[in-house]
């Protein structure tokens, strides 16, 4: 038996367990008759000791184990969300399922989109697919198949059909074996066509599937993914105007024509008719027009100044060089030196932080170019300073490699400088255009755990309501209008602010949540600590009848989904109907002709 670790689910209480038993590395769920049992290890095993097999049996059983606590995930988030409906709050704007998202969120870290995702799996789970939770909880399944079927079967309304594909899932679970997600999604949809033809998803090719997405996960640095369909008489015009923008630029502009094609998009976004060359030549015509790309951003300098003297990398455009140097075969390479301390090159230095030209390179995707044969040329002190990199607020934002940004700057960005941090405060209930600014670029996003909306669309939040509290940036914050109206309208959330900025949340089940500046950690220089809040000599009171001041949505979230729901079952019987062949019927050949009766004489 290879042993794995020690399993405790009650103090003084402790159980060997075998991988079969559900070995996960953080915790052990152990199917009892009564349900399942959460533990925790104490001791985990060394996998660098165990043979290949028992290896592969271990990644086996950890799946299991971490299907079931899914399992008990999915139903604790189920049952929280029983506890906290309130049918006659499902219409105010921040409704009993935002709430209860945002508890969630918390509790799991992660942002209020997710929450709501968990929220409605489990759900389809306790209510929808009970047989398949079931073997979920028994680590039968993975969760990646359970999402997949309650994926699928979306827009199946009938319980009875639900009943019928709940009970056939069970049953083929075991014979599917392993399945890529496409052949899974063709699986589960043969027996969704059998049931529920109109519940079949289906992949629209019209023009209504028009979509256009900015940003993925993936992106690298200084660079964002936007993707998406057009309409042909769209994408038609667009492509015209591409190639007259690209047409506007001389001929010694280095830049390739991919290049020249993604900037062009942005000089369209920034409201231009015409790119700026880069060609450098004084007697280009082009090369004084401005399209937009650089004069449209603002840069807000919080803490390093230095970056503004950073000069723009030459290598930004055109075709990526060759590298530096080959070495050749048996010569040996010379080992690079080490930084001295203090050259910029050590750990710990702020995000996009480097050495010259090395370090820009490395964020922005280029290779450094050849060591010039000329005469070494004397540095400027703004040379010599590590170059940083820069932060996009906003929807779609990401860092800007410190050449890229050097380069909005040579070419007419403005830049805005935050003040220092004392002054802020003011007397009235609206903070000051320098406080409002100081606070934004302070906390860059919605300050609610697990929040990712930018701060430039969030509102300003007192932490201690005024005029109870002061108008000072160590009571105010960002929330996003969600969260605001999340803290101002339902209860049980109270809060906490520091001088440094960070808040202290406690939710309605007593947990602690901490948040702290999202520029603190990337800008780690900028010192946002100020002094505390003058006391004032107004106490809080409670709002008599301010639930009416809630904003109400014209129909509730249950029925706009259900509205979805019933116009895809349509389109999808329309699509249905226009596709099935048309029906003949047999007793036609069978009937004898009009008007003929058989009692004519010979000859016929």
């Amino acid at each position: 038996m290879l042993k794995v670790g020690v399993l405790v689910y009650a103090p003084g209480e402790r159980h060997r367990i075998h991988p079969q038993a559900s070995s996960y590395p953080q915790a052990g769920i152990l199917r009892q008759p009564d349900g399942l049992t959460v533990g925790r290890f104490v001791h985990v095993f060394d996998v660098g000791r165990v043979a290949d097999a028992e290896l592969v049996e271990v990644m086996t059983s950890s799946t299991a184990a971490a299907a079931r606590a899914e399992a008990v995930t999915l139903a604790a988030i189920a049952e929280l969300w029983r506890r906290r409906r309130c049918p006659e709050r499902e219409r105010w704007v921040c409704a009993d399922w935002d709430a209860t998202a945002a508890e969630i969120g918390c509790a799991l870290g992660i942002g209020p989109g997710r929450a709501s995702t968990l929220m409605d799996l489990a759900l389809a789970v306790r209510d929808r697919f009970p047989g398949v939770g079931a073997l979920l909880a028994d680590g039968q399944v993975t969760m990646d198949v359970v999402k997949t079927i309650v994926s699928r079967t979306a827009l199946v309304l009938d319980p009875a059909s639900l009943a019928l594909l709940d009970s056939h899932f069970v049953d083929a679970v075991a014979g599917w074996g392993v399945l890529s997600q496409k052949k899974l999604e063709a699986a589960i949809d043969v027996w969704i066509e059998t049931y529920d033809p109109d519940a079949v998803r289906r992949v629209r090719t019209r023009s209504r599937d028009r979509s256009f997405t900015i940003g993925d996960r993936s992106d690298a640095d200084g660079v964002t993914s936007v993707y998406g369909q057009l309409a042909a008489s769209d994408a038609a015009l667009l492509a015209s105007r591409l190639a007259m923008m690209i047409a506007s630029v001389c001929e010694f502009d280095p830049r390739t024509l991919d290049q020249k094609r993604a900037d062009s998009v942005g000089a369209i976004a920034a409201g231009a008719t015409a790119l700026t060359c880069r060609c450098g030549r004084a007697d280009c015509a082009a090369a004084r027009v401005d399209d937009g790309r650089a004069s449209a951003i603002t840069i807000t300098v919080i803490a390093d100044h230095a970056t503004l003297d950073a000069q723009p990398d030459p290598q930004l455009h055109g075709e990526t060089p060759p590298p530096s140097s080959t070495p050749r075969k048996g010569r040996a390479v010379e080992p690079e030196a080490k930084p001295e301390p203090g050259d910029g090159a050590e750990f710990g230095e702020p995000l996009g932080a480097g050495d010259g030209l090395d370090s820009v390179t490395e964020s922005s995707g280029l290779t450094p170019p050849r060591e010039s044969a000329g005469p070494p040329v004397a540095s400027s002190p703004a040379a010599t300073q590590s170059r940083r990199a820069a932060l996009i607020v906003g929807p779609g934002g990401g860092i800007v490699p410190a050449p890229l940004l050097a380069e909005l700057i040579a070419h007419g960005a403005t830049v805005r400088f935050v003040g220092a941090t004392e002054g802020l405060a003011t007397d009235g209930y609206r903070p000051s255009a320098a406080l409002d600014r100081f606070v934004r670029a302070r906390d860059l996003t919605c300050r609610f755990p697990g929040c990712d909306r930018p701060a430039t669309h969030a509102d300003i939040d007192h932490t201690v309501p005024y005029p109870a509290g002061a108008t000072h940036p160590a009571n105010t914050k960002c929330y996003c209008r969600q969260h605001h109206l999340l803290k101002t309208f339902w209860e049980g959330w109270t809060e906490r602010q520091t001088p440094d900025g960070r808040l202290h949340l406690i939710s309605p089940t007593g947990h602690a949540y901490t948040t702290a500046p999202l520029s603190g950690l990337l800008f780690p220089s900028w010192n946002t600590r100020t002094g505390p809040p003058p006391a004032t000599t107004t106490t809080q009171r409670p709002t008599p009848g301010r639930y009416l001041m809630m904003p109400t949505r014209g129909r509730s979230r249950t029925q706009n989904h259900l509205a979805y729901i019933h116009r895809e079952r349509e389109l999808n019987h329309r699509e249905r109907v226009e596709m099935e062949p048309p029906q003949h019927n047999s007793d036609a050949y069978n009937a004898p002709p009009t008007g003929c009766t058989g009692d004519d004489p010979p000859p016929f």
